[in-house]
């Protein structure tokens, strides 16, 4: 089995990030407690500080993971509030009015980037059409 993606992701370089970039937003978006867990702020950053660079300017993952300026723009702002959260450090603790704003900002990120559609497991490891997020 491997991961089918949406055609048009073909054009990025780096779909896997993109898959990896929705699945975060989105269990950040759902997490109802409004607490920041440690392991889920460390993964965060992981993703978007370490693994991409999605903190310098709004334009930097254009064409790797991200289409256009508009969701360069809703990372990035995401990027932003949670280096506020994390005081730049993780060793700080993330006051829970920071981490709704990073709720927040990831909803909108995740409800952006899914308008291209999202990754799915394909049993046969064909690269097929995944559905649309609102219909899984």
């Amino acid at each position: 089995m491997g991961w089918a993606y949406p055609d048009g992701w073909k054009a990025l370089r780096n779909p896997h990030l993109r898959m990896n970039l929705l699945h975060q937003l989105h269990t950040i978006a759902e997490r109802k407690d409004g607490h920041a867990d440690p392991a889920l702020v460390k993964e965060t950053v992981n993703l978007l500080f370490d693994q991409a660079d999605f903190a310098t300017e709004p334009g930097a993952e254009i064409g790797n993971a991200l289409f256009d300026i508009n969701e360069g723009r809703a990372v990035f702002r995401l990027a932003q509030a949670v280096l506020k959260a994390t005081q730049g450090s993780l060793q700080h603790a993330v006051r829970p009015i920071d981490w709704a704003a990073v709720q927040t900002l990831s909803l909108s990120a995740c409800a952006l980037l899914v308008r291209k559609g999202v990754a799915h497991l394909a049993e046969d490891g064909a690269l097929a059409e995944a559905p649309p997020y609102n219909e899984r």
